[in-house]
C-alpha cells in the first residue's frame, strides 16, 4: 500500500512538472519572434507546377560501401580528375613553350603531338633537319 501511495505521488508530480514545463515552452515560445523558414513555392523556385531542376549524375551517385558499382564510380572520378589534370598540364606546357616558340601552337593543334615536338626540338635554335627522326 505503501508502494503505490509512492508511485502515485511520483505520478502526479511528474504531471505537474511536465504542465508547467508546457506551459513555460508555449510562453517562451509566444515572446520570440518566428523564424522564416523556406518553403516549396519560395523565392528561388520556379513556380508552382514546374518540377525541379535535375542535378548533376555525379551529384546525385553517392559513396556507399554497400553498392556493388563503387569501382566504376570511383574508376569514372579518377579519370574526370586525370582529364582535367593533363589538360591543366598541357596548357601550362603550351604557353610556356610558346614564348620561346611561338609559329608551334598555330602549326600543331593536338595536344599530344604538340608535347612530343617540345620534348623532340628543345631549343629552336638549334633545330636542324639532322634531328628531326626518319629525315636523316
Amino acid at each position: 500500500m505503501q508502494r503505490s501511495k509512492e508511485l502515485m505521488h511520483r505520478v502526479l508530480v511528474r504531471c505537474t512538472r511536465s504542465r508547467t514545463t508546457q506551459s513555460a515552452r508555449a510562453e517562451r515560445r509566444r515572446r520570440r519572434p518566428r523564424r522564416r523558414t523556406r518553403r516549396a513555392g519560395g523565392a528561388g523556385s520556379p513556380g508552382p507546377g514546374v518540377p525541379p531542376r535535375p542535378r548533376a549524375a555525379r551529384a546525385q551517385v553517392k559513396f556507399n560501401v554497400n553498392r556493388v558499382d563503387n569501382m566504376v564510380i570511383q574508376a569514372i572520378a579518377l579519370l574526370d580528375t586525370l582529364d582535367k589534370d593533363i589538360n591543366t598540364f598541357v596548357m601550362r606546357v603550351r604557353e610556356w613553350y610558346s614564348w620561346h616558340f611561338p609559329e608551334l601552337v598555330r602549326v600543331v593543334s593536338d595536344n599530344y603531338l604538340y608535347a612530343r615536338l617540345t620534348l623532340l626540338i628543345r631549343d629552336k635554335a638549334a633545330l636542324s633537319e639532322a634531328m628531326l627522326p626518319g629525315a636523316a
